[in-house]
């Protein structure tokens, strides 16, 4: 029986066995197949997943878009399905996906199993239990890329709000991950893996300046000062351009003790992560300078504790107010986090007011 495996971690690839499977109907199809595969701990209610993947249309339309979608995945696991277990369970009320399918792999899951099991080993130091290294170097290796990265529906926003919780989750555990791996072979003086695992971090995001500092530490301690100093101002460059602020003081104290030759610290090589769980962007964002900066001042500003962005959806409030959040997240020690509010609506069956949901809303987000 061939082997079917999804690939989520970068860009969608589904492939039978090493055969690429084109046979998609719509990238609501692969996106209906993602959601289904990541939450595959329960079955789904037919009607709720008519909403999220069109929310536009009627009822009837929806549940009809939503039946052929399904028809075309379950050709497209056809050759998987046995008697006895499919990959897709569908009846008239639910769907749900059995991950469980000996033939039906997943590299997300595979993904959060490695780090999972590494989190819960049983050791007093990460970095000296060989086996769990092995299980984050796998993880690292796996992802290849933002969530389900270039695939994005533009009349789905719910789903569009899950897809960037995801993929601000696995962005930030590969982050954690890559920068174990660094200190790591750091203090095993295998600098040149160091180096390789620090540009990986960079790799995924050029603003994350305790990157810049581990691979400054892991340059200066091969013997290469030119180059870390190089790096400082790459570091440098990279702030200016992604957040419009300079480095910090303590990255800008490490870049004149390697300058003035001093030795640097191989246990400070594993500088923390801010904390934040801000939707990382694929593209730049570029203009609105003049508002960004405003914005910056009220909210550094003690006298302002709440500042409101309002216009007609669809304007860009909300990749402004991620681009914010990253500009001033060095000048929050205890992190800046973004909370999607998309689900929040008042119902008439529910007795929790909408102050009640938008306050379960942050607490998940800061768990």
């Amino acid at each position: 029986m061939p082997r079917f495996t999804l690939h989520l971690l970068g860009t969608f690839q589904a492939r039978l066995d090493d055969k690429l499977i084109t046979g998609f109907r719509s990238d609501k199809a692969r996106a209906l197949l993602a959601y289904l595969a990541v939450e595959a701990e329960y079955a789904h209610r037919r009607d709720s997943l008519a909403a999220l993947f069109w929310p536009e249309s009627s009822d009837s339309a929806a549940r009809a878009s939503l039946r052929m979608t399904l028809s075309n995945l379950r050709h497209i696991l056809a050759p998987i399905a046995t008697d006895d277990m499919l990959v897709l369970e569908a009846d008239r009320q639910a769907v749900r996906c059995h991950r469980v399918h000996a033939q039906f792999w997943l590299d997300v899951a595979q993904f959060d199993d490695w780090l999972q099991t590494a989190e819960s080993h049983p050791h007093q130091d990460i970095g000296r239990c060989l086996a769990c290294l092995r299980r984050l170097s796998e993880a690292v290796a796996l992802y290849q890329g933002d969530f389900l990265a270039g695939l994005s529906l533009a009349d789905t926003p719910e789903f569009d709000e899950w897809r960037l919780v995801q993929q601000e989750k696995r962005h930030q555990q590969a982050l954690t991950a890559l920068q174990l791996l660094t200190k790591h072979f750091a203090e095993l003086g295998d600098y040149q893996q160091a180096q390789s695992y620090a540009r990986r971090q960079l790799a995924l995001a050029p603003w994350h300046e305790a990157a810049h500092r581990q691979l400054m530490r892991v340059l200066a301690l091969d013997g290469q000062r030119a180059a870390a100093l190089a790096q400082y101002e790459a570091c440098r460059q990279a702030l200016a351009e992604e957040l419009g602020v300079e480095p910090m003081a303590e990255t800008a104290a490490l870049a004149e003790q390697i300058k003035a030759g001093t030795s640097v610290d191989t246990n400070a090589i594993n500088t923390p992560l801010p904390s934040t769980n801000l939707p990382p962007q694929i593209t730049p964002f570029f203009g609105r300078t003049d508002l960004l900066a405003a914005l910056r001042r009220l909210l550094l500003d003690p006298t302002y504790r709440l500042v409101v962005l309002v216009g007609l959806g669809g304007v860009g409030k909300t990749r402004l107010a991620i681009a914010l959040g990253e500009q001033i997240l060095v000048h929050y020690p205890h992190g800046v986090w973004f909370v999607p509010l998309a689900p929040v609506r008042p119902t008439v069956e529910s007795s929790f007011t909408v102050a009640d949901q938008v306050a379960d809303a942050i607490i998940a987000a800061s768990d």
